[in-house]
């Protein structure tokens, strides 16, 4: 074990430091009090002000592998009754806006003797984003495509984000899906594009902007905007491409803090905002402009030296 990552069972590495301090997630105390109660705030503020705006919104917590499969570990690391998304959705169960509020730890317990991480990183694998997207799709009364595992793959050796953290690099084999088949990436904003271009000398990540199509005639009419991060993505490998399946349109924003304007401008039916758990430390401020960070990423990217 490092001060990074622990190196479990069979190979599986968790994330266990680094600037959210994951460890940390599980005990209980004043500031962690004090933190959820502001995302319940945040929560229902969000519920109620998309609801004035005639959508439905939903914040959608991914669980850390620690909390969904802490044997594998070498040793009891954690108490994962005690994970922040856990109490979070505890608190939430008596809001008016419970319903607003999903905890993909049920479902992903539920199959964790499969791999539904992956062993060597940070982020849920295919399969894992498909249990989120089908619980999704349940809590939105939305039909979840049956097929998404009979789409086309490519099978790559990777060195993912936790395996480059130890001595020995550790290198794990992937099944990089491409999900989209009734529907279609029809926009990306600049920093995506740059990247693709190779304009760019970083990976885009905050500010990434994109935009699904489905016009097949069984499509789920309603807009979707979903504010996110790397376990959603703009490409269509994960989470977002999954529902981009399912719904008439997707735009993924890359960012935990809600852009209001965007939202007015777009007038979708749903917003989404996803999480991943290890970001419950900080709550964000909806005070997000999207076009603002869009440009200072794009600086930042295209730089010179």
């Amino acid at each position: 074990m490092t001060d990074f990552v622990h190196v479990g069972r069979d190979g599986w590495l968790f994330l266990i430091g680094g600037s959210n301090e994951v460890l940390g997630l599980y005990q209980r105390s004043p500031a962690w009090w004090w933190r959820l109660r502001a995302w319940q705030r945040l929560i229902e503020r969000r519920a109620a002000r998309c609801e004035a705006l005639g959508a439905r919104f939903l914040q959608v917590i991914v669980p850390e592998k620690l909390t969904v499969m802490p044997d594998r570990c070498t040793r009891p690391l954690v108490d994962p009754s005690r994970s922040p998304g856990r109490r979070l959705a505890r608190r939430m169960s008596s809001s008016p806006h419970m319903a607003a509020l999903l905890d993909l730890t049920g479902p992903l317990a539920a199959a964790a003797q499969e791999d539904i991480y992956h062993r060597t990183d940070s982020h849920w694998n295919y399969r894992g984003a498909l249990i989120g997207y089908d619980a999704i799709c349940a809590a939105l009364g939305a039909r979840p495509e049956g097929d998404l595992l009979d789409r086309p793959f490519q099978d790559l050796e990777l060195t993912l984000d936790l395996g480059s953290k130890l001595t020995s690099p550790a290198a794990e084999a992937v099944r990089v899906y491409t999900t989209t088949g009734r529907s279609r990436q029809s926009w990306v904003n600049e920093i995506i594009a740059a990247h693709r271009e190779g304009r760019s000398r970083r990976p885009p990540t905050g500010g990434s902007h994109a935009v699904y199509r489905n016009e097949a005639a069984d499509a789920d009419p309603r807009r979707v905007l979903l504010f996110g991060d790397s376990c959603a993505h703009y490409d269509p490998f994960a989470l977002t491409g999954m529902l981009a399946e399912t719904f008439r349109e997707i735009q993924f924003v890359w960012s935990a803090r809600i852009d209001w304007r965007l939202l007015e401008q777009v007038r979708p039916d749903i917003v989404i905002g996803e999480i991943a758990e290890r970001f419950l430390r900080r709550v964000p401020v909806d005070d997000y402009d999207h076009g603002a960070a869009s440009r200072q990423r794009l600086a930042e990217m295209t730089a010179p030296g």
